[in-house]
């Protein structure tokens, strides 16, 4: 399974993702504006009892993907498109955890200039309603010049 992690930045989805893959990714790497990829096992002990009654030669714990999604960076939903990057970082996940900033900190301002967990809410639900409707309407588009030929 593969979940991405999305949000605004400095909602705090990197913090989240270092936490969650007890990885440590430096300032210089987060600056780059990359999507960052790990692989969590999932402890399990049902698993563990189970290997306890038939000693199996090798146990294979359920294995998460975490994706910290390259951020949005300002002004980007104000043109109503998520940019390809974003886009194709999403879209190959099985799930997405959305990061919604509920904190003050003056060395990390919010991009909207104040904090407010619901309108940034809206925003990625927004943009991902405006984006599906492309998709879709992009779809229409080729269909109807197929059924036309």
């Amino acid at each position: 399974m593969q979940i991405g992690i999305v949000g605004l930045p400095f909602s705090g989805k990197s913090t989240l993702f270092q936490t969650m893959t007890r990885t440590h990714l430096d300032d210089a790497t987060l600056a780059k504006q990359q999507t960052h990829n790990a692989m969590v096992k999932v402890p399990d002990s049902r698993v563990d009892k189970l290997a306890e009654f038939f000693e199996p030669k090798k146990i294979v714990y359920t294995s998460i993907e975490f994706v910290d999604v390259v951020g949005l960076k300002k002004g980007d939903h104000a043109s109503t498109q998520f940019s390809s990057a974003f886009l194709g970082s999403v879209k190959t996940n099985d799930a997405i955890m959305h990061v919604v900033r509920a904190f003050d900190d003056e060395l990390y301002p919010h991009p909207e200039g104040s904090v407010d967990p619901a309108r940034d809410i809206e925003i990625l639900e927004t943009e991902f309603l405006l984006s599906d409707m492309a998709m879709v309407d992009n779809r229409v588009q080729k269909l109807r010049k197929q059924v036309q030929k």
